[in-house]
C-alpha cells in the first residue's frame, strides 16, 4: 500500500523563498532531470494520499489536493506540477507521458487526470462490480462485521450515484454478502418495521 506523502504547505510564495540550505529542516526542494530547482519553501506540513490510479478514488484523492495545493495562488504552477506528479504512483502515472515540469504543462496534467479518472459512470459501475465480486461472509468470529465494514465503504461510493431506496437491486446483493442466519434476522427486523432494510445510514 502506498504511504501518505509528506507536503510543504507554502506560507509564503515559492518564488520568495530563500535558497536551499541542507541544515533547514523546515525546508523542501525539488531537483527535476532538467536541473530545475524549486525554491525552498517554509513550511507545516500537510499530508496527501498518493493517488495509484484507483477510479474509485479519485474524487478523495482530488478534493484533498484541491484545498492543499490546487487552489492556493501563492504557489508557482511548476511547484503544483511536481507536487501533484509526486502524487502520482503505479498505472496512475501514464498521464505524466511526455509532460515536462514546465509552467503551461501543470493545466494539461490536471486535464489528462481528469479525462482519465473524473468520470462517475465508470465509477458507479467499478463500485458496484466491488460489491458484486465481495466474498459471502462466514458465521465464525468478525468474519461478518468486516463484510459489513467492506459493503459500508463501497456502499458509500456508491450513495454519490444511487437512491438506495429505490434500487432493490443494491439491497438484495448486499444481504446476499451475509450468511443465512444473518439474512433471515435481516428479513424478521423489516418484517417488523414494515419496510425496507435503509442502506442510506449504512
Amino acid at each position: 500500500m502506498s504511504q501518505p506523502a509528506q507536503l510543504p504547505f507554502p506560507q509564503s510564495s515559492p518564488r520568495d523563498s530563500p535558497p536551499y540550505s541542507a541544515a533547514d529542516t523546515n525546508s523542501a526542494t525539488f531537483t527535476t532531470q532538467q536541473g530545475f530547482r524549486q525554491p525552498t519553501v517554509q513550511l507545516g506540513k500537510v499530508t496527501l494520499e498518493p493517488f495509484t490510479g484507483d477510479i474509485t478514488q479519485f474524487q478523495r484523492f482530488w478534493r484533498a489536493f484541491e484545498v492543499a495545493i490546487h487552489e492556493d495562488n501563492t504557489i508557482s504552477t511548476t511547484y503544483k506540477f511536481l507536487c501533484l506528479q509526486s502524487l502520482l504512483k503505479g498505472e496512475a502515472q501514464i498521464v505524466l507521458h511526455d509532460l515536462d515540469p514546465v509552467e503551461c504543462n501543470y493545466f494539461e496534467l490536471v486535464r489528462a487526470l481528469k479525462k482519465r479518472y473524473d468520470r462517475p459512470h465508470k465509477t458507479r459501475a467499478t463500485l458496484y462490480r466491488q460489491l458484486q465480486q465481495l466474498p459471502t461472509a462466514g458465521n465464525s468470529g468478525t468474519d461478518p462485521r468486516n463484510t459489513w465494514f467492506r459493503v459500508s465503504g463501497i456502499l458509500r461510493g456508491l450513495r454519490k450515484f444511487e437512491d438506495f431506496r429505490t434500487v432493490l437491486p443494491i439491497l438484495d446483493l448486499v444481504r446476499s454478502k451475509f450468511p443465512t442466519d444473518i439474512q433471515q434476522k435481516l428479513h424478521d427486523l423489516e418484517f417488523q418495521s414494515g419496510g425496507d432494510f435503509d442502506l442510506t445510514k449504512s
